[in-house]
């Protein structure tokens, strides 16, 4: 089954937005507001899966629901277009 590519490239700005935090740590209420802001809106419920996905790939570290999730080395090599992964997006050339 593949994934759609809107949840695949708003999966890869997860990434990227815990990619550009200090740390590589970002709480998922910040992440909300990011992504509404790149234009993904969505519930809580539908992050807090995308993270569970995600978490699930090696791609996030996230201890607990609602706790700050953290890039492991997979999850920024992926937001960084080194490596891909299912379900996380590509990312484009200069994007």
């Amino acid at each position: 089954m593949s994934i759609p590519l809107d949840v695949a490239e708003r999966r890869l700005e997860i990434l990227r937005a815990a990619a550009l935090r200090t740390g590589y740590t970002i709480a998922p209420k910040v992440l909300h507001g990011v992504l509404r802001n790149l234009g993904y809106v969505m519930a809580m419920s539908t992050l807090a899966i995308d993270i569970a996905v995600l978490a699930d790939g090696g791609l996030l570290d996230a201890p607990e629901e609602g706790g700050a999730i953290r890039l492991t080395d997979t999850g920024l090599a992926v937001a960084r277009g080194e490596l891909h992964a299912p379900g996380g997006g590509t990312p484009t050339p200069g994007a």
